[in-house]
Formats: structure tokens, sequence, C-alpha cells
């Protein structure tokens, strides 16, 4: 007679979230799209599962939104899947959003010779924030309950699953007491074959009192503890034999686009190795997750070493990020002020063109920033190890408008990268596409140029921009002061010093000003436009700096299209050329 063996898919610490929101400080992975991978690589043609086993934080805040997104994204499990909760969990709002669905919450289920336990290792912590904080205890409540479940039970062999495991390390160990709960648990039923269980983001195997010790990967983000490096998604595959035989592998989603290595911030190795409390690595945290919020926080993390290597940059086309924002009309009043414009504006108030710019902002922590103030290299824009960085141009298409007080989701992709050689050297061009969306309905799509360049040959003379046109239908003096450059950089959260150290840009990167920012430039250009019509398209590029000390010009002109429009040097020069067309 052929021995019976049950297949079981194993996944854990699954975080999902809101659209947008990445866990762990703004690094963690995206769920949504992590969870996609997984399930077809779990449950691909034949995949042969008998069960599945989720062993908790389904939810990042274990908020009742998060559930409904969670259940929705595990909907798809094709066979019968139980969950227990984690300390990112809250258990009420977890055990509403399962009634109904395909997701069961017992605590025991009975697999032929089989019997698993579902164990709550949270005990003794309170609901709420404080449950976080939880690295794993067996309340008295609980441990009766196991004793109890395990005695009355006929099968022949048990398997404990769990959200913390016991027999960890560093930081994740519990601590002798949940070590010990365990030890003489498995001492007490000898049934109990071993434990499966997640917390640790990783995929540790290990021992207690002569038991497996089994640990499942996460989704949201996963620890290399030897390399100190992140791990992309992953899950675990199990086999049960009637025998009591257990076999497992761990399965990762190889897939480096989307999942970049990243090196571990100190901090964060700090706390693994239980060299940081708790307290001290969420302040950490917290200032990366206020940064990015919905962002790829890879502009901080990724230490990848600065290359011109036209092979290894072009390896970003097609990378994505995506954030999602509430365009808040105070960022508006803001602006408005800045400009001197009247500063009233509400909720439902149309944004002007290009006035996005002040939202979805990438930054990182100060001590991260290049002298220059960039970020560093590396992330969802390419590691160019060419020193200077340029906004150079950019085309715009306005499908409908946006409002103050919409929810919008701006995705971007990286379109193309090639190296050209001109007349000041090495350059290096980046094209990036960003869509403004509303409700899943593309409102404003934009292709963005970028280019990087060497540092200027210093002896090398300065090059006069071309003329600007002569004749205009409007024009418009602009009063460039240090104060309207800070303020802007201060809006867009630009730490570029050529904005607002006036020494720096001069005696360093030796421009004879503060340097006006490109995207204020085109910004004032297309606001100029708006004036005669609402834009169907706008596009610029950037000819020649402009600088602080002197007032300059924007003009326009009518053409049968649109309008031609320029920003002019107090010299004459043309700073700036733009086109736009407007809507019928």
């Amino acid at each position: 007679m052929m021995e019976a063996m049950y297949r079981v898919a194993q996944f854990s610490d699954t975080h999902f979230s809101h659209p947008g929101h990445r866990s762990h400080g703004g690094f963690g992975y995206d769920t949504d799209r992590a969870w996609e991978y997984v399930r077809n690589d779990a449950f691909g043609d034949g995949h042969g599962f008998d069960a599945a086993v989720i062993t908790g934080d389904l939810a990042d805040h274990g908020e009742p939104a998060e559930y409904e997104i969670a259940l929705r994204h595990l909907a798809s499990i094709p066979v019968p899947a139980n969950l227990l909760p984690g300390n990112h969990d809250h258990d009420e709002p977890l055990r509403a959003s399962t009634v109904g669905s395909n997701i069961t919450m017992e605590r025991t289920q009975r697999i032929g010779e089989w019997l698993f336990v579902f164990a709550d290792s949270n005990g003794e912590h309170p609901e709420g924030d404080m449950r976080i904080t939880s690295n794993g205890f067996l309340g008295a409540d609980e441990l009766a309950w196991i004793d109890a479940t395990v005695a009355d039970s006929d099968a022949s062999h048990v398997w404990l699953w769990m959200h913390h495991p016991p027999a960890m390390e560093g930081t994740w160990a519990h601590g002798p007491a949940f070590d010990a709960q365990v030890t003489k648990l498995l001492h007490r039923h000898p049934r109990i074959r071993g434990i499966g269980a997640g917390h640790v983001h990783t995929d540790v195997e290990t021992t207690l009192a002569d038991r497996p010790v089994i640990l499942c990967p996460a989704f949201t983000v996963n620890f290399d503890l030897t390399a100190w490096t992140t791990k992309p998604p992953g899950w675990r595959a199990w086999e049960f034999h009637d025998d009591g035989a257990v076999t497992s592998s761990c399965n990762w989603v190889e897939e480096t686009d989307s999942w970049p290595v990243l090196e571990l911030p100190q901090p964060v190795i700090d706390y693994q190795r239980g060299q940081l409390s708790w307290e001290e690595l969420q302040a950490y945290m917290a200032e990366l997750q206020q940064i990015f919020a919905d962002a790829d926080a890879n502009e901080v993390l990724t230490m990848v070493e600065p290359t011109n290597d036209v092979d290894t940059l072009q390896t970003w086309v097609g990378r994505t990020e995506s954030m999602t924002e509430v365009l808040d009309a105070r960022h508006a009043a803001l602006l408005r002020q800045t400009l001197n414009l009247d500063p009233n504006v509400s909720s439902g108030d149309r944004l002007p063109p290009l006035w996005h710019f002040t939202h979805f902002l990438t930054a990182a922590p100060t001590n991260t920033l290049g002298s220059d103030g960039h970020p560093a290299r590396g992330g969802f824009l390419p590691p160019v190890a060419l020193p200077r960085r340029m906004w150079a141009g950019g085309r715009f298409t306005f499908e409908a408008p946006l409002h103050y007080g919409e929810e919008v989701t701006r995705s971007s992709t990286i379109l193309n990268v090639a190296m050209k050689t001109g007349s000041t050297g090495s350059l290096c061009f980046v094209t990036v596409r960003h869509d403004l969306s509303v409700d899943g309905q593309v409102c404003v799509s934009e292709e963005q140029d970028l280019v990087y360049r060497d540092d200027p040959d210093p002896d090398a003379p300065v090059r006069a921009p071309k003329p600007a046109p002569t004749t205009s239908d409007v024009s418009r003096t602009v009063e460039p002061s240090e104060v309207l450059l800070f303020r802007y950089s201060a809006l867009t959260f630009n730490g570029h010093r050529i904005h607002y150290d006036r020494d720096y840009a001069t005696s360093v990167e030796g421009y004879p000003g503060l340097v006006v920012h490109g995207p204020l430039t085109a910004t004032l250009l297309a606001g100029l436009a708006a004036e005669h019509g609402a834009l169907r398209t706008f596009s610029f590029r950037g000819m020649a700096p402009l600088f602080d000390m002197n007032p300059f010009l924007i003009r326009a002109q009518r053409t049968a299209e649109g309008m031609d429009l320029w920003a002019e040097t107090p010299s004459g020069g043309l700073a700036m050329q733009a086109e736009v067309t407007f809507e019928d």
C-alpha cells in the first residue's frame, strides 16, 4: 500500500497595505506585485498542493481596509487556506475579513495522520500599537489549550504552526522565557514533530529540543543575515508523510528588476544583531517612512557603484515605481505666495499645468546626500557616474484636468538610457515617463529628459547662448530673487545647492550666481500660455541657464497650432524654448 503524502504551501508576513505604501521604513517591496509572482510560482500548472498555510502579519497596520485588500488577493489561492495572526495583525478586523471568504482561521486541521495546530504566539500582548513590539510568547491559556488539543487528538503526528519562531539569535531571540515555554511543550508532547513559523523575514532552519524550527520568508522584504542584504519575496513548499517524515524547500522569486538586492543600512544591521533597541530602530525607520511614504527607497539604500557602462545602465530601462498622494490645496497656496499670486485656492480647484512638480517628491536622509545636495545614485534612476545632472526638457499631454483634493497616482517608467559624446565631453541621456492617474484614468502624461555630463573645464571659454526671437505677442518680466529660488527648492524638496548656496554655486560649480530651476522656468512659461486657453500639449527644452542677479523675460508668440514660448536672458539669449497647443 502506497504511503500517503500531503503537500502544503506556506506564506508569511505578507504585510498587505494601501496602494503605494511600502513597509519597513519604505524599502519594503511592492506587496501586490510580490503576491502576483509568488502566486504564479506556487500555483502554476500541476502545482499539486493540498492546502495552504499563512503564518501571520497579513496586514501591515492591522486596518480593516488592508484586510480587504489582502483577502481580495488571497481569494486566488486554489486550495483550502488557513491563517493565524502575527504581531502586525489586529484580531477583530482580521477575523471579520475572513467571514464568507475562502480563507479560514481554524485552530486545528486534520490531514491524514497529521494534526496541524495553529498557535497564537502573541500571548499576553494587548491589541493595538504595543502588540507590534512582540517577539513571541505563549500565554497561560494558550499553553493550556495546546496541551489539551494535542493530548485529546488521536493523530500520529502533530505539527505546530505559529508566527514567532523560538530558538533565534540576535534581536530575534525572543528571550529565555519563550524558548523555555516551547522546549517544555515539546518535551511534554513527543508527537509534535516540529514548528513552522515566519516573522523574521528570512529562511532560517534551526532546531529546538531536537525538533526542526523552519521559517518561511516574507513578501514585503527579506533579509540575508549573513551578507546583510535584502532578498526577494519567497514562500515554502512542504511535504508531510503519514510515517512522520517532513521535507521542506524555500522558493525565491528571482526577478531582480522588481526586487533589487539592497545593502541593509547600519541601524537595521545593528538591530538584527541585537545591538540597537526597538525604540532606536523605530526612530530611524520613522524617518525613512516619512521620506519614502509611498516611494521606492532605492535612492537611499541601494549601494550601487556608479558607472558609465551603457550596457549596465540600460538594465534600468523598464524599471517602474509608483507614488500616490492627495493633491493638497495648501501646497498650491504656498506656491502661489512664492510666485506673488493670489493665495486663495480650495479643494476642487483645477491644478495649473506643471504644478504637479511640487507633489510626488522623492528625497533622502540628509546624511546620505552627495556634496552637491543630490541623493546618492542608483535605485529607480540608473547610477550614472557623470557628476552633473540637469533636467534638460520634457513633453506633456493633458488628457483631463487634475483637481486639488483628488487622490492621484503617478506611475513612472525608465524609457531609455543613451550615452553620447558632445563638445563638453561624455553625456548620458535618461528618459522617464510619468503618468498621473485618477481612479485609473490617465490625466497627464509626461516624458522627462535628464542629462548627465562631466564637470566643465574651468579654462574653457563660456559659450554664449543663441539669440532669442526679437518679437513676441506677450512678454512678462520675472525677478528671480534668492528667496524665490530658496522657497521653490523647499516646495519641491530639491537639495541641489546651485539653487540656494551661492558660495557653492560660484566657487565649486563655477556659475556666476544662483541658478534658476529649469522646472520653475517651465512652469512660468506654461502658466503664461494657460492665460490664453486650456493646454492640450506642452513641451520645453533648456538652452542656457538663468541666474538670480538680474531679471529675465518670459515671452510668447501665437502660431497657427498654439504658441511658441521662450525665456530670455538679460543679454537677449535663449534660455528655454517651449511649444504649446490648446484644447479645441
